[in-house]
């Protein structure tokens, strides 16, 4: 069969993007690198306007995100997680199956149209206190319910890892 290409994943947490100028770096520099993938942690993103106007504005006059976005929103000040898949990425079956925590969880997944495969990226953002946290990782927990959410396949093998889904987590320090 046909060779297939590397499918490219950058996580950052990005302490808030409530700065205009801060946003625009960080656009600028997902225009000048061919990132598929880009999860983002604690972008302080308090709901779908503010993350509109985020993603008109892009990388300044004439530059917006052109590409795919899902969010689950946080505060002004705290949380939030987004998945951006690049213009052109070639994917059907988009879908964000789990959006938990108080801005803190997302799941999103894709089909590749190249061969249908199933792909699934977790955003998680986790608290910092003791307490949240055991909230957070436990068995029904929003960690737990995000990874479970809309699972498919058969476990049942020794899977390649570019067959596997990529989970991206950011603990607050």
């Amino acid at each position: 069969g046909a060779a297939r290409s590397a499918m490219r994943v950058l996580a950052l947490n990005v302490n808030g993007l409530g700065s205009r100028r801060k946003r625009q770096r960080l656009f600028t520099f997902l225009a000048e690198h061919a990132y598929d993938v880009v999860v983002l942690l604690e972008t302080h993103c308090d709901g779908p306007s503010a993350a509109a106007a985020w993603l008109r504005e892009g990388a300044g006059p004439g530059r917006p995100w052109a590409g795919e976005a899902r969010w689950a929103h946080g505060t002004s000040s705290s949380r939030g997680v987004c998945v951006l898949l690049r213009e052109g990425f070639q994917l059907s079956q988009l879908s964000a199956d789990y959006e938990g925590g108080g801005g803190r969880v997302l799941r999103v997944s894709w089909h590749d149209e190249a061969g249908g495969q199933p792909w699934a990226v977790v955003a998680a953002y986790a608290p910092n206190t003791c307490a949240e946290q055991a909230s957070f990782f436990a068995a029904q927990g929003p960690l737990v319910a995000a990874l479970a959410a809309g699972a498919a396949g058969d476990f049942n093998c020794v899977l390649h890892t570019a067959d596997s889904a990529v989970l991206c987590l950011a603990a607050a320090a």
